[in-house]
């Protein structure tokens, strides 16, 4: 992980495309990894003064926008292959636009994997009705109020992967 972050952070300050970004890192990984060694990363580039990500996700799972609007959005864009699994592939690139007050929500898949003393994950569902439910509110109580609902749902049973969400 420390090693993909450090090659993503080195090649996107080259100022490259987001596939781009992610097709260079990939061919780095390949020819530095281990065996069965993948990372899975939903890379952007924000511009401030437009709203606009230039992003591309490598296997990751789909972020979310809460629009100012009160709308809930999964973000649709292409999925590439994760990074270091196969060198050579063409990552493809996306694009979109975040209005002034709209949040984008991203998380690693031990939110939506999270299992409670049922063996029952957390799921997207649950997810999608706990940011509905949270729209209104401000990033920092839409992390708090999913963090806590996914402890809630889990009760005692033991965490088994990292839970990162980013608002």
């Amino acid at each position: 992980m420390a090693v993909s972050r450090t090659l993503i952070k080195a090649t996107g300050l080259r100022g490259i495309p987001s596939n781009e970004c992610m097709q260079t890192v990939n061919n780095m990984l390949c020819d530095e990894s281990v065996d069965s060694m993948f990372v899975t990363v939903f890379y952007g580039v924000f511009n401030i003064l437009t709203g606009e990500i230039d992003f591309c996700n490598a296997g990751h799972n789909a972020p979310y926008i809460l629009h100012a609007d009160g709308r809930v959005e999964a973000v649709e864009a292409d999925i590439n292959l994760v990074l270091g699994a196969l060198e050579g592939i063409p990552y493809k690139r996306n694009r979109m636009t975040l209005q002034s007050g709209d949040t984008l929500v991203m998380y690693t898949d031990g939110v939506t994997e999270a299992m409670n003393e049922r063996q029952q994950q957390y799921g997207t569902g649950r997810m999608l009705e706990e940011l509905n439910s949270l729209k209104d509110s401000d990033q920092q109580t839409v992390l708090r109020g999913l963090l806590c609902d996914i402890r809630n749902y889990a009760g005692t049973t033991e965490q088994f992967d990292d839970i990162t969400m980013l608002g």
